[in-house]
């Protein structure tokens, strides 16, 4: 039986009995929305392209090309196949997290506007070698981050909703957030993490600490971040904001110690390629009647 895809490129190896359509144009087109059985929604795609997902009739399986899923979820039909690219961006996200740390800590922005104004700034850099981290959320990207950082520390504590495989528990952040100089957060957005960190967790760390947000937007309250910034109490980068993307004016553009990066954790020149091995070894387990990884749901 033939199956027939969409994806964003066509450069992919299919197994025989399956062919590609990667026209934007064919979700637009019912007789072409019928014929589809595999999706994989443009990456970045946003909501246009997820809300085409009921319209396809003969869908058997949805292909994310995201962690994330809860978006996609409530539009995936009984009887589809819902797989996650659990695993995808892990690399990517811990090198971003790294990368938004040192620059933080380093002061980059400050070296650009001196080299701008032909300054020669005079500091001490402010070093993460042997600086105590906390990473909030320690599932696969939160080990990566943790990785990453070894070269430079060993002082690295994971924790998780349950506290376990050597992590501590979330619900004891408040007691233990004044130890550390870089909290990093990388947890999903779940009733019980949003909002998690709000000014009384923001005032219980270490002056002068690091926040790094690669979580979700509203895992921080943005109010309290803007008013924790301001008053100098702690330095912040994030990758992701609420709202997103950030409006003109709004008050973090203008937000003293902060670093923003929009939302680029994924979204590297590493991704394509990572990506399109992915998708052909799921379509190559399909192909041979075997069971794909990363399954989410099988409604």
């Amino acid at each position: 039986m033939t199956e027939t895809i969409w994806c964003q490129w066509d450069d992919i190896d299919l197994p025989n009995g399956f062919n590609f359509l990667t026209d934007e144009n064919d979700l637009t087109d019912q007789a072409k929305l019928d014929q589809i059985t595999v999706y994989i929604p443009k990456y970045m795609g946003g909501a246009e392209s997820l809300h085409r997902i009921p319209k396809m009739p003969n869908l058997k399986l949805v292909q994310v090309l995201t962690a994330g899923y809860d978006d996609v979820l409530p539009l995936i039909p009984e009887g589809v196949t819902l797989a996650n690219a659990r695993g995808l961006h892990d690399l990517s996200t811990a090198e971003l997290t790294l990368t938004l740390t040192l620059a933080s800590k380093a002061r980059v922005s400050d070296l650009i506007a001196s080299q701008s104004s032909q300054h020669w700034l005079r500091y001490v850099r402010d070093s993460i070698i042997d600086a105590s981290v906390a990473i909030v959320g320690y599932g696969s990207v939160g080990q990566e981050i943790g990785r990453v950082f070894l070269p430079f520390t060993q002082n690295i504590t994971g924790y998780t909703r349950s506290g376990s495989n050597g992590t501590k528990k979330i619900s004891q952040l408040d007691a233990e957030l004044n130890q550390y100089d870089i909290v990093i957060l990388i947890t999903p957005l779940t009733a019980e993490t949003k909002g998690l960190f709000d000014l009384n967790k923001m005032k219980l760390m270490r002056r002068g600490a690091l926040l790094v947000n690669m979580a979700r937007g509203p895992v921080v309250v943005t109010a309290d971040l803007v008013e924790a910034l301001s008053s100098g109490w702690i330095t912040a980068a994030v990758d992701v904001t609420d709202p997103e993307p950030l409006p003109l004016n709004h008050p973090l553009w203008q937000a003293p110690n902060l670093l923003i990066s929009p939302h680029t954790g994924g979204n590297s020149t590493a991704f394509p390629g990572r990506a399109k091995r992915m998708i052909a070894q799921q379509l190559n387990r399909l192909a041979q009647g075997e069971p794909i990884t990363n399954v989410v749901t099988t409604s």
